[in-house]
């Protein structure tokens, strides 16, 4: 009886702790655009934001800022959030596949990112990031021979 009572009550116990994780340790599955607008601005609050695009899938939130050079993302990583700018010179391509695009980045920490967008005009938008950065590489080398 007595190896009983303890069974149950390390079963309820650790059941106990479950419960108090999820409640204290939240796991985000999806970025709303507030949350990540909140989220860039508390780190970046000097940052004047023009347009903001989201992925569907609710990984990645883009800022286009007012000041041309730099890009705010935001973007989530299992549980966590990752906040940065980025200089718009480290963009360096995107692979276009259906509603897909993986924007590729001069930065070994984070490669790629990928959004998934039905507007065609975010996807243009992230595009021309892209074109743009290929056309100041290409101004660079010009101005470099």
């Amino acid at each position: 009886m007595a190896k009983l009572l303890i069974l149950a009550g390390s079963i309820l116990g650790i059941a106990l702790l479950v419960v108090m994780a999820k409640y204290l340790w939240p796991s985000r599955s999806a970025l709303s655009k507030e949350h990540a607008l909140r989220r860039y601005t508390h780190e970046n609050p000097d940052d004047k934001i023009s347009q903001t695009i989201v992925s569907n899938d609710a990984g990645a939130c883009l800022f286009l800022l007012e000041d041309s050079h730099y890009l705010g993302l935001v973007y989530l990583m299992g549980d966590r959030l990752t906040v940065r700018r980025i200089p718009r010179s480290d963009v360096s391509g995107a692979l276009v596949n259906d509603n897909n695009i993986a924007l590729t980045l001069n930065d070994f920490t984070m490669p790629q990112i990928t959004f998934t967008l039905d507007s065609l005009s975010d996807r243009q938008v992230i595009a021309g990031l892209a074109s743009d950065a290929i056309l100041h590489a290409q101004n660079k080398e010009v101005q470099n021979a």
